[in-house]
């Protein structure tokens, strides 16, 4: 009898377990691995689950479960935003214009640099529009409550016509 193979892979063809609702389940990850793809992605949680092959919301259920991985992704946003800073003070430094005026726009709005729009709003047809063709009159309106605050009409909403009618 030949010995039996240790090393032995499994089979390719084996169907993934399935949950008691019929959806294909994920393999349990540790937060050590969504850490290590959290790093890899730049703490950005859609980049992590692409690294890990895992839908999206698993990575945002697992960060909301986690607090530990909460803090990570927000400690690895936060390092990457002080990172963008000194690339952006050293532009400003090498006089980069594109640099000082983001710069401006975003840090010194209390200073009066702000980005603002100014829409023109003359009218150059000052012709007058042409009157409604048909007028419309209540027939009817009563108070809906004692105050009188609140006007209800009641009847239809009829043409006025040019001649009386009163019969």
């Amino acid at each position: 009898m030949p010995p039996a193979n240790t090393n032995r892979k499994p089979a390719t063809n084996v169907p993934p377990k399935r949950s008691s609702k019929g959806k294909t389940r994920q393999p349990h990850l540790t937060n050590d691995q969504i850490a290590r793809a959290l790093e890899k992605s730049a703490g950005i949680a859609v980049g992590a689950a692409k690294i890990l092959n895992v839908d999206r919301k698993t990575i945002y259920r697992r960060l909301q479960q986690s607090h530990e991985l909460k803090a990570l992704s927000a400690e690895i946003i936060e390092r990457n935003l002080d990172f963008a800073e000194s690339q952006l003070l050293q532009l400003i430094q090498e006089r980069n214009p594109s640099a000082i005026f983001f710069y401006l726009k975003c840090k010194g709005k209390h200073r009066g640099y702000i980005e603002r729009q100014e829409i023109d709003q003359t009218i150059t047809d000052l012709t007058p529009a042409d009157p409604p063709d048909i007028i419309f009159e209540f027939i009817e309106a009563q108070p809906v409550n004692g105050n009188g605050s609140t006007i209800r009409a009641e009847g239809n909403l009829l043409p006025a016509t040019t001649e009386s009618s009163s019969s």
